[in-house]
């Protein structure tokens, strides 16, 4: 029997923690050094940066083609297919019907820290797609896997609360995270499974040739990933309206010359108070997604709006508060109009 142990895409170092799942049920510590090449890893991926995106495809699970994936959803996320790496839901899980999707670029830097570990097989699993559609909120600390409507969703905790209710309206929050979030993760795959990110050029089998070429030395692979994993902290619930400008990083560990957490905070308050000013001006308006860049001090706002004018609306009413309102690409989705409005500090 293949050993099967589970780590975090952020945490594949050799004196990192791992577990390894029992023949019985429940997992066992370890450290990613100990995983034998005989194993298969599930890692667990970062769901604001896989979001789900509801697709009749992804009930065609393993039988779709990264490529033929990425098209379905292209139009969704507004960025061109070539750049994306996407996959169906197994046609028998939990979840089936949605199509994950993430840019090329964060699956290669992932696909390049798993070739490092060189075992029989690497599982790429979103973090949400675990989240059973019956199962409450699971708190991580950080962020809050949950099922929003029609989607498991990621949403990270530094937002402002007035910001999470908006997101999560009638959510119940636990008010405190689990003790063990990689062990609550391991746990709710082996009871419900989840997507496989693994397909095309990312799947990691041993049985395949591997490109000897595209193996780096372990200082270039920190530098892609200080370059995909770096610097911003970003939310996606929904869908992203830009995936692309992501890829220059996510994770809560701020680089030297940005704000200070506190900062931050307030800034990110003072521009989603302003952004919410103005949609509750505008009767039948919805936030769909909201991701704020500490980098270039920008709030990124996806929003669906109940008629043609309101996103003009909207950003006069956000320039009335002395910020910048940029207007986004504009477009339907069916019988909705979704704009994309992008926030920034001083008049225009």
């Amino acid at each position: 029997m293949t050993d099967m142990y589970f780590a975090h895409i952020h945490s594949l170092g050799p004196e990192d923690r791992a577990l390894r799942a029992l023949a019985g049920e429940g997992t066992v510590e370890a450290r990613v050094r100990d995983i034998p090449r005989s194993a298969e890893l599930v890692i667990f991926l970062p769901g604001a940066d896989v979001p789900a995106i509801p697709s009749r495809l992804g009930l065609q699970g393993g039988k779709v083609s990264p490529a033929a994936a990425a098209y379905a959803v292209e139009d969704d996320v507004a960025v061109n297919a070539q750049d994306l790496h996407a996959g169906a839901s197994s046609a028998d899980s939990q979840d089936a019907g949605f199509v994950y999707v993430t840019a090329r670029e964060a699956m290669d830097a992932w696909a390049a820290a798993a070739r490092q570990l060189d075992v029989q097989r690497v599982i790429f699993v979103p973090e949400q797609s675990v989240l059973a559609r019956e199962a409450g909120p699971l708190h991580l600390g950080d962020r809050l896997l949950v099922w929003l409507e029609d989607r498991p969703a990621a949403i990270e905790t530094v937002w402002p609360q007035e910001v999470l209710n908006a997101l999560m309206p009638g959510v119940a929050v636990p008010a405190a995270p689990v003790d063990d979030p990689l062990a609550a993760l391991a746990g709710a795959w082996l009871h419900d499974g989840g997507a496989d990110l693994a397909t095309g050029p990312y799947d990691l089998r041993r049985r395949r040739a591997l490109d000897m070429a595209r193996m780096k030395t372990l200082g270039a692979l920190a530098a892609v990933l200080a370059v995909a994993l770096g610097a911003q902290t970003a939310l996606s619930t929904h869908a992203m309206d830009s995936l692309a400008t992501r890829i220059a990083g996510r994770t809560a560990q701020m680089p030297a010359g940005t704000l200070a957490a506190g900062a931050r905070e307030g800034q990110m308050r003072l521009m989603s108070a302003a952004l919410f000013r103005g949609l509750d001006a505008q009767p039948g308006t919805r936030l769909r997604s909201l991701r704020y860049e500490a980098e270039t001090a920008t709030l990124k706002a996806t929003v669906e709006f109940a008629r043609i004018g309101a996103d003009q609306q909207v950003r006069d009413a956000i320039a009335a508060t002395g910020l910048t309102a940029e207007a986004g690409d504009l477009r339907t989705e069916g019988n909705v109009i979704v704009g994309d409005i992008r926030i920034l500090e001083g008049a225009p």
